[in-house]
């Protein structure tokens, strides 16, 4: 088991995130894609999957979803289930919840 998923499912298991979102998350965002707060500087790279297991584990909590709180992490303004628009190709149909799930779910990790 590499650094990084060690890492991934150290943070899933402390804020109760499944391991396959985060590993997803952290697939689709080139890494976990966690920004600090009011800055577009990301975290250090051992900081992003726990900065994004508690960001995801805040908005399941905040939208009831898991689906909700993937489009949060996403857009930052709501948990509804919407097609993305910075998405081209193949995924433009999908949400980012949606591609997400697809991800964990055919564990192209």
């Amino acid at each position: 088991m590499d650094a990084l998923r060690r890492l991934i499912l150290a943070a899933a298991l402390q804020y109760g995130v499944p391991a396959e979102l985060l590993q997803a998350v952290c697939r689709l965002e080139g890494f976990c894609g966690v920004h600090r707060p009011r800055s577009s500087q990301l975290y250090p790279r051992d900081e992003q999957p726990d900065r994004a297991a508690h960001a995801l584990a805040r908005w399941y909590r905040y939208c009831g979803s898991w689906t909700g709180a993937l489009q949060y992490f996403h857009t930052g303004e709501t948990c509804q289930n919407r097609p993305c628009p910075r998405r081209r190709g193949h995924h433009h149909r999908r949400s980012y919840a949606e591609e997400v799930f697809y991800l964990a779910r055919h564990r192209w990790l």
